[in-house]
């Protein structure tokens, strides 16, 4: 018997690991209809950003908010989406059925049998069928983490950060001292959860985050509104997506793999000892290794896409209703659970057992209300490719 938390880093240990639906299931169930008081606060605070979005004479909070950030309209950001999903679905029922062929024979080789059709995906087991398509391309994970450790991308981040170009803005340099990049990264009690970024507070991650604390850093304005990543949503992650996207590339994965024998005399003695008929590993991540990595990220890659265009959706529907009326009947789960069903291909749960999982996005109450399409990161992208050409 394991408590288990409703914290990210739980949950997904469970919807990754656990060998059984039932579990999953509960672990979904249980999470859907945890806080519900948090659905009434939710409803609360869409309502009145609506009304105050048409007072201020805006067809609707979207319209408001978006007046200010790069995509400037509602039709603009439901243009882009459109766009994105004609690309993304039929990719998407492709990777969903090779799951749903690899869940059915899951199920046949273990004697599963839950009751439903075959043919069927829950939200709760896709993670679990996700990391098991993974495996097919992938190598296994512990011969990779033995080439990435926590001390070898910070020394190749303060490395990379030293040898980029200079752009000339056009003013003198002076050559003054900007700041520290504070980096505390191993899990601990009272430690804020998750990945983020601020301003004294899994690899790719680490970059991704590098890239916001570089814009903190090097950014100079005149107001702290505008200081950093506190730039409209749209833009805010390019310099992230920029950098994760970078160390995604096979020689840079190369210089990040590094074995963790070569980075202390003691750690090498200690791995001879423990294999005292072997050679040490390459020093440096083999070929086969990063072209399996790079492989392994594309299974079920459109899925993660379409994930994200839910919660894009769901933000849209919820800011830039026709009418507040509409707004005032609109079911925030069935919306929810709607384009779940469209867009990421999962099956509800039961009516009864849906719970109120909208109401746990987070970004919708502290920010990227009508701003979530830049976690889809295409216009981040846009941005990152235009920027990355002053890198040599």
């Amino acid at each position: 018997m394991r408590f288990v938390r409703f914290s990210v880093a739980d949950s997904l240990a469970v919807y990754r690991s656990a060998s059984k639906s039932a579990t999953r299931k509960r672990m979904y169930l249980c999470d859907a209809n945890n806080l519900s008081q948090n659905a009434k606060l939710f409803k609360q605070i869409v309502l009145e950003r609506d009304i105050n979005g048409r007072l201020l004479c805006h067809e609707s909070h979207a319209a408001y908010r978006l007046k200010k950030r790069l995509m400037k309209s509602p039709g603009k950001v439901e243009e882009f989406l459109t766009d994105l999903e004609t690309r993304l679905l039929a990719r998407g029922k492709q990777d969903m059925k090779s799951l749903v062929e690899l869940k059915k024979q899951y199920e046949a080789e273990n004697s599963i049998d839950e009751g439903v059709g075959g043919d069927t995906m829950f939200p709760w087991d896709y993670l679990y069928y996700a990391r098991h398509a993974g495996n097919v391309f992938r190598v296994s994970e512990d011969p990779v983490l033995s080439y990435i450790s926590k001390s070898t991308p910070r020394l190749c981040m303060a490395s990379r950060c030293t040898s980029l170009g200079c752009v000339d803005n056009g003013r003198t340099s002076k050559r003054q001292f900007i700041g520290y990049l504070y980096m505390d990264l191993l899990s601990r009690d009272n430690k804020y959860k998750g990945n983020q970024n601020v301003n004294l507070q899994c690899i790719f991650s680490l970059f991704h985050e590098l890239g916001h604390g570089v814009h903190d850093l090097v950014a100079r304005t005149n107001y702290v509104a505008f200081h950093g990543h506190r730039s409209p949503p749209d833009f805010s992650e390019a310099l992230s997506v920029m950098l994760e996207k970078w160390c995604w590339m096979e020689p840079e994965l190369k210089r990040l793999g590094l074995h963790y024998t070569r980075t202390d005399p003691q750690l090498e003695e200690k791995w001879l000892r423990e294999h005292p008929a072997e050679d040490l590993p390459p020093g440096q991540i083999p070929d086969y290794m990063i072209k399996r990595l790079t492989q392994g990220r594309q299974v079920t890659r459109s899925l993660w896409f379409l994930r994200q265009m839910v919660y894009a959706r769901f933000d849209m529907a919820v800011h830039h209703p026709k009418s507040h009326a509409e707004l005032l009947k609109m079911g925030f789960t069935k919306v929810y659970y709607d384009l779940m069903e469209k867009l990421w291909l999962v099956r509800a749960p039961e009516p009864e057992d849906q719970g109120h999982p909208h109401a746990d996005l987070g970004h919708l109450v502290s920010g990227y209300d009508a701003g979530y399409y830049s976690y889809l990161r295409q216009c981040s992208r846009i941005c990152g490719r235009a920027l990355r050409v002053y890198i040599p």
